[in-house]
């Protein structure tokens, strides 16, 4: 089962950012494919680099400007159906765009995210 994690960003080692990550590495140990989405994700964070993480960043095509790409995040939530149709399940984490874009994508395809 492929898995989904969306988040708005990922600039420091928080708790909710330590949540997200943490879940996806034990997902993965488990058997699951899990992937993790931001946003934005911190030039100093250095994980992008990083062929054993699984982290990713969703709309990679606007500038790297963390307010930018969260509040786009929002309108742009259709465009993002390419990118998480391939998962079979999505957890969207927060009070900001991933949540919109869960709902969204449920919405235009008819499924439970």
């Amino acid at each position: 089962m492929r898995i989904g994690i969306i988040y708005s960003h990922l600039k420091e080692h928080g708790g909710a950012e330590n949540v997200i990550l943490k879940q996806t590495e034990m997902l993965n140990w488990k058997g699951y494919k899990a992937k993790c989405f931001f946003a934005y994700v911190g030039k100093n964070f250095g994980l992008k680099s990083n062929p054993h993480c699984y982290v990713d960043t969703y709309l990679s095509q606007l500038p790297e400007n963390q307010t930018m790409r969260i509040l786009a995040s929002v309108p742009l939530a259709p465009l993002t159906i390419k990118i998480f149709s391939k998962f079979d399940v999505l957890i969207c984490h927060g009070y900001g765009p991933s949540t919109w874009i869960g709902y969204t994508l449920k919405k235009l395809r008819g499924k439970n995210t």
